[in-house]
């Protein structure tokens, strides 16, 4: 397999990140004392919640109790990373993950603002003892790889290599970084992907490196809220949606998995639904 991500993620990157002719951009907006990542259009005079914030302010104790344990176990010890160095490496990389394997399947480059942020973040210091931009840069040629083949087998598309370069060919995609907005819910976001599969209808793919052992680790580390992500999504595409399901492949455990919609918990109805009330009580809070 060609090595291509390095020298992607070492080319200049341009400022701004092209959208599928979307009117809608995201900022964080100032309301009532606080930023709220929120989309905006001039076209529509409308300002919506993303799909992340609305998730980001659950009542999640139990998780906040889990994370507050972990900040704690780290900073016993001045041995262990600082649990903001961690948060940052993880998030930075994942930024570089999903950006090398959504690239190959469309004809412009994604790079932006979030990609030009990651790199910058994380150049110049040491990350477990090692140099982060280096270790990051082995993680997400990881990913790509381990993505390149879960992309294959579940019919997303197929890749050939050319010359030292790899390229992906028959793809079946349908959006790649695509903004949608639900205007009778009131939220919007930007999912990775969709593609037509012959048997499984349209499927909406989010991508995912998560730090997880397997995918019963996952499952019960990251649901319900990938799977209310997902539906959220869904609901808001101006197309059916027969399917949905998370690309996971984690670079710290070298494992991966797909999580469909038959292996979720709940049900899409189900997610929706509870997506619906979450949104319903963010603007009753904050808007």
């Amino acid at each position: 397999m060609a090595v291509v991500s390095v020298y992607k993620i070492d080319a200049k990157l341009p400022p701004t990140m092209p959208t599928e002719n979307s009117p809608w951009d995201s900022d964080d907006v100032w309301v009532d004392g606080q930023f709220i990542r929120m989309y905006t259009s001039d076209e529509h005079s409308q300002r919506y919640p993303s799909v992340s914030e609305i998730l980001d302010n659950r009542d999640t104790p139990e998780k906040d109790d889990g994370l507050q344990g972990w900040r704690d176990w780290l900073r016993s010890d001045d041995r262990k990373p600082d649990p903001e160095d961690v948060m940052n490496f993880k998030s930075w990389r994942g930024v570089l993950c999903h950006w090398v394997a959504l690239d190959e399947l469309v004809h412009y480059d994604l790079a932006g603002d979030d990609e030009r942020r990651a790199v910058n973040g994380l150049d110049g210091w040491e990350y477990k003892h090692r140099d982060a931009l280096t270790q990051a840069k082995e993680g997400t040629q990881w990913f790509l790889e381990t993505f390149r083949d879960m992309a294959e087998d579940r019919g997303i598309a197929t890749y050939e290599e050319h010359d030292g370069d790899v390229e992906a060919i028959d793809t079946n995609v349908r959006s790649v970084e695509r903004a949608v907005t639900d205007s009778e819910h009131n939220y919007a976001g930007r999912f990775d992907m969709s593609y037509d599969h012959p048997e499984r209808g349209t499927v909406l793919a989010d991508l995912k490196a998560t730090n997880a052992k397997n995918k019963d680790h996952l499952i019960d580390k990251k649901w319900p809220r990938y799977g209310l992500q997902l539906a959220a999504y869904a609901q808001a595409v101006p197309y059916e949606v027969d399917d949905m399901e998370i690309i996971w492949a984690s670079p710290d455990k070298e494992a991966s998995a797909v999580v469909d919609l038959a292996s979720m918990p709940l049900s899409r109805n189900a997610y929706e639904r509870r997506f619906n009330t979450l949104t319903e009580k963010f603007h009753n809070d904050y808007l």
